[in-house]
C-alpha cells in the first residue's frame, strides 16, 4: 500500500513495464547500430496503439512485451559478443516468462529453432556468415 488504493496503484506497474520495453527497445537498436533512428522508432514503437493501450492499464500484456523485448536484447547480445552473463539473463527470463505466461512458448521456440539451425548451418555446412545468421533469426521469430 504503497501509494494506497486508487487507480494509479493498479497501473503504475503497467507503465513501469512500458518504460522498460521502450528502454531495452533502444537498447536493442544501439546493439543493432541501428542509431541514426533511434527517436523516430522509439516513438513507433511505444505508440503502437495496441502497447500503447494497455500500457496505460493494469493488464499483463505490458510485462510480457516487456519480457520480450529483454530477452530479444540478451539473446542479441549473446550471439553478438558471447558474453556468460548475457546467457544468464536469457535464461533467467526465458524462466520467467514461461512460468508467467504459457502463450508465449511460440516466441521461445523460434529462438530454439534458430539455434539449432545455426549450429547446423554451422557444424555441417561450415557457413559463418553473419548474414544467413540474421535471416535465420527473422524466419525463425517469425511465429
Amino acid at each position: 500500500f504503497l501509494f494506497g488504493l486508487n487507480e494509479f496503484t493498479s497501473r503504475i506497474f503497467s507503465f513501469l513495464f512500458y518504460v522498460l520495453s521502450g528502454y531495452f527497445f533502444i537498447k536493442i537498436l544501439k546493439l543493432l547500430n541501428i542509431r541514426r533512428f533511434i527517436f523516430p522508432t522509439l516513438v513507433i514503437f511505444l505508440f503502437l496503439p495496441s502497447i500503447f493501450y494497455h500500457g496505460n492499464l493494469s493488464f499483463t500484456i505490458t510485462e510480457i512485451i516487456f519480457l520480450v523485448t529483454a530477452i530479444s536484447y540478451f539473446f542479441l547480445k549473446y550471439e553478438k559478443t558471447r558474453d556468460s552473463n548475457s546467457l544468464f539473463y536469457f535464461i533467467l527470463l526465458s524462466i520467467i516468462m514461461l512460468i508467467y505466461d504459457k502463450k508465449t512458448n511460440a516466441f521461445l521456440i523460434g529462438i530454439l529453432i534458430y539455434m539449432f539451425l545455426k549450429s547446423i548451418l554451422i557444424f555441417k555446412f561450415k557457413i559463418k556468415d553473419a548474414k544467413y545468421s540474421k535471416i535465420l533469426f527473422l524466419t525463425s521469430a517469425s511465429p
